[in-house]
């Protein structure tokens, strides 16, 4: 058996070389190949705390595979539970320099939404934000489309029926679930592809958009930054600065249909929309080290009177992992 040093160093050895045919592969691109976690990377027994190891692979080929599965909890004890469509996540590559000097690397996210969404134009939430009156707390809830109630507030940040890795972050169940509607009885739907732009820069990892109208890359969302550490926060919405992302639990085992992660930081993701407090929703982002996104969990309350409320959840779940 090799000693803890000798591992050490055949381990750096063989890391070494692959960095070096990584790099020969992009001789013609000035810049380094620095980015989201590589394929085979390794850091010994815990996982590692350079966060770039637990966002999308960042060579071309690999295909994420996820499920989307929405429960309605109905006020006689029993659970409906409706499953949208699968969504796919493919990573294309190193790509071109960021302006700030940064290497990017696409990932394609293919999605499906109802005929109505189509084109990604803004959602009108509204919701009742949560407060406390007379020592009787009230975690609020979205209002149902359509309905009227005493004291709702519309989002200020609209959001857009986008994929899960392209939405704001902090009402990606709901929105999800409205835009795709997992009833599966909508008229017609339409498949949509968004493409975005990943870098990683100084052990931090940001998503890099195209807006509407605009030809110019942009820095839209921080997906990590600095070490994990327990009980670290950092801005998440960098248009709006209205997310926030706290580290949960740095290192932990998680199971989902794609198999069983032995080291994933599970976040916590909250959006405060404006002074009343943070929106009627709890987000739970998990990531997998040397895989990236594995799992999302959103849970809310829905009401149509203000009175009675229906508490709802939205589960995405990593169903597999291919290289073709």
């Amino acid at each position: 058996m090799k000693s803890p040093k000798t591992a050490r160093l055949a381990a750096l050895v063989i890391l070494t070389f692959t960095s070096i045919a990584f790099s020969i592969g992009l001789s013609s691109c000035s810049v380094s190949p620095s980015g989201p976690a590589a394929v085979g990377a390794s850091h010994g027994a815990l996982g590692s705390d350079n966060m770039c190891d637990y966002y999308y692979k960042k060579t071309a080929g690999w295909t994420y595979a996820f499920s989307n599965v929405e429960n309605i909890y109905n006020s006689d004890g029993t659970v409906t539970t409706l499953t949208g469509a699968p969504d796919t996540v493919r990573t294309l590559g190193y790509c071109c320099v960021a302006p700030n000097g940064d290497s990017l690397y696409q990932i394609a996210i293919t999605y499906r939404v109802t005929a109505y969404y189509a084109g990604r134009n803004t959602i009108d939430m509204y919701y009742l934000p949560p407060h406390s009156d007379n020592n009787n707390a009230s975690s609020g809830g979205f209002v149902d489309n359509g309905a009227q109630v005493s004291g709702m507030k519309i989002m200020l940040k609209k959001p857009r029926p986008v994929s899960t890795d392209t939405i704001l972050a902090g009402v990606i169940g709901r929105v999800r679930t409205l835009a795709d509607d997992f009833t599966n009885t909508a008229a017609s739907y339409v498949w949509q592809t968004d493409t975005l732009w990943a870098s990683e820069h100084n052990d931090t990892v940001l998503i890099w958009e195209r807006f509407p109208g605009s030809t110019v890359l942009s820095r839209s969302r921080c997906i990590f930054t600095r070490d994990f550490a327990k009980h670290v926060d950092w801005k998440y919405d960098l248009i709006w600065n209205t997310t926030m992302v706290h580290v949960d639990t740095a290192d932990m085992s998680l199971t989902v249909p794609a198999g069983t992660f032995a080291h994933v930081a599970k976040m916590d993701v909250s959006t405060n929309d404006d002074v009343m407090g943070n929106l009627p929703i709890t987000e739970k982002k998990y990531f997998a080290f040397g895989v990236g996104f594995t799992k999302e969990y959103d849970v809310w309350r829905v009401t149509t009177d203000g009175q009675h409320f229906t508490k709802e959840d939205f589960t995405r779940s990593l169903v597999s992992l291919t290289y073709h």
